[in-house]
């Protein structure tokens, strides 16, 4: 088990300064009288360290929403479900609306968001998928108010003003439910259900394939 050490002098900052190591801090935040979460902060690479089925599943993206404007997005990535299941990022030289980057929400998955934010107590831009990124002035003596504060933006329905479509089509990763979904798809493939429908999920040469 190792330590998580917070320094305030830069030169003894500078001395333990390398681009190799990984931490994550999990800390329990009492969000309300009845209510309490764990969040994890990870460092370099910590959220190698996490399990990802633990992990409450769209907090970044959901929060990231609530803290940007509708005109203030700067890059998004994208998953294309309607035609092929193309994956792409796309970014763009200035502040931009979902509009301008051309996204679909009928056929389209927001898989992350980054923009700038509009909240004081965050400078700069954010970004969300499951985990939540930004640069936020905070020490081991505040840590739980500001993530407090991020998780009442996780809570809020601020987001559908302007990205309601959010909630229309949501990955899932849950492992019961996504081996509950693959019993009925076998289902359905057994019995040759004329309504079931797939795509596949990478890009193949056509002509050497006959059938499935």
């Amino acid at each position: 088990m190792g330590k998580i050490i917070f320094l305030e002098d830069k030169k003894l900052k500078e001395k333990f300064y390398n681009s190799i190591s990984k931490a994550l801090l999990l800390t329990s935040v009492s969000i309300s009288d009845t209510k309490t979460r764990i969040f994890a902060i990870s460092f370099g690479y910590g959220r190698t360290l996490l399990k990802q089925d633990v992990c409450e599943e769209r907090f970044g993206i959901i929060t990231a929403l609530n803290i940007i404007d509708k005109d203030t997005i700067r890059s998004i990535d994208k998953i294309d479900i309607g035609r092929d299941l193309k994956s792409s990022t796309e970014s763009m030289p200035k502040l931009a609306s979902m509009d301008q980057f051309g996204f679909d929400h009928e056929s389209e998955l927001l898989n992350k968001i980054t923009g700038k934010s509009i909240e004081n107590f965050i400078e700069g831009n954010v970004s969300g998928k499951d985990a939540f990124t930004a640069s936020i002035e905070a020490n081991i003596s505040n840590i739980d108010d500001v993530l407090k504060d991020l998780y009442q933006y996780f809570l809020s329905d601020k987001y559908k003003d302007h990205f309601d479509w959010i909630d229309q089509i949501t990955p899932i990763k849950n492992k019961d439910l996504i081996k509950k979904l693959d019993t009925e798809m076998l289902n359905l493939i057994l019995n040759r259900d004329p309504t079931f429908w797939a795509a596949v999920p990478e890009n193949i040469n056509w002509e050497d394939i006959k059938g499935f």
